[in-house]
């Protein structure tokens, strides 16, 4: 490739990762070492933390659409020490755009037909 055509593919996979690029907010207690294993298994993708005034750590987790089934995997490994919270405004974040688009409800939506899927399984 010459340095144009290089240049040019690599401002198509941006262009393609940013139009693929998504965000949710969890909110993590820290029982059974929930907040070391939460930060770990999310180690790998941007975030943003703050602990709240009750104790919890709210988070905003960036991925890419095409990792989804990964991250509620990641998501249902941590069990009861999180919750998917429901989308909400982020007036306040001021690089929010980096993140994409909110898609947390469409994650919880994920998470509980999955455990409606294995609710059936362990009911028998």
């Amino acid at each position: 490739m010459t340095k144009k055509q290089w240049a040019t593919a690599q401002q198509a996979y941006a262009d393609y990762c940013q139009s693929h690029r998504a965000y949710f907010h969890l909110q993590l207690t820290d029982v059974r070492n929930g907040r070391e294993r939460c930060y770990a298994s999310f180690a790998a993708f941007d975030k943003k933390s703050y602990r709240a005034h009750d104790g919890s750590y709210q988070l905003m987790i960036a991925y890419y659409t095409f990792d989804e089934a990964d991250i509620v995997n990641r998501i249902l490994a941590l069990g009861p020490a999180v919750i998917v919270l429901p989308d909400q405004p982020d007036d306040d974040e001021k690089d929010i755009e980096t993140f994409g688009s909110q898609t947390s409800t469409h994650l919880r939506q994920q998470v509980v037909e999955r455990l409606k899927a294995a609710l059936t399984l362990y009911a028998e």
